[in-house]
């Protein structure tokens, strides 16, 4: 037996006298690409806004406690919207603190 939910179908619900409804029902593929955009703009955004974040700051103190705050949203965005292993989301979430390690060693702090 099929245990997916049926979805609404207002003629027949207009037919037997309900009143119209403004509910809205959504393909799992229509769910899925714009699930899939939102990661990828959030992908894209992350890496960017940590970048300008540490222009802008010139305490390396507070430029290390961000590169610590960024490395734990990426961290968290990767297990939470990829399948993938422990030791893959160490390895990029290790790849991208070194990134912003560098930069915070090449730009100056003053």
């Amino acid at each position: 037996m099929d245990q997916r939910p049926q979805l609404y179908d207002e003629e027949a619900a207009l037919e037997r006298g309900q009143q119209r409804t403004t509910l809205w029902c959504y393909s799992d593929r229509q769910i899925r690409f714009a699930i899939n955009v939102i990661g990828s703009g959030a992908s894209s955004l992350l890496p960017i806004l940590s970048i300008i974040a540490l222009f802008f700051v010139k305490d390396t103190l507070a430029r290390l406690g961000l590169v610590c705050v960024f490395t734990v949203i990426f961290s968290l965005c990767m297990l939470t919207a990829t399948h993938c292993r422990r030791v893959e989301i160490f390895a990029a979430t290790a790849a991208f603190a070194s990134v912003q390690v560098v930069f915070i060693g090449t730009t100056s702090g003053s």
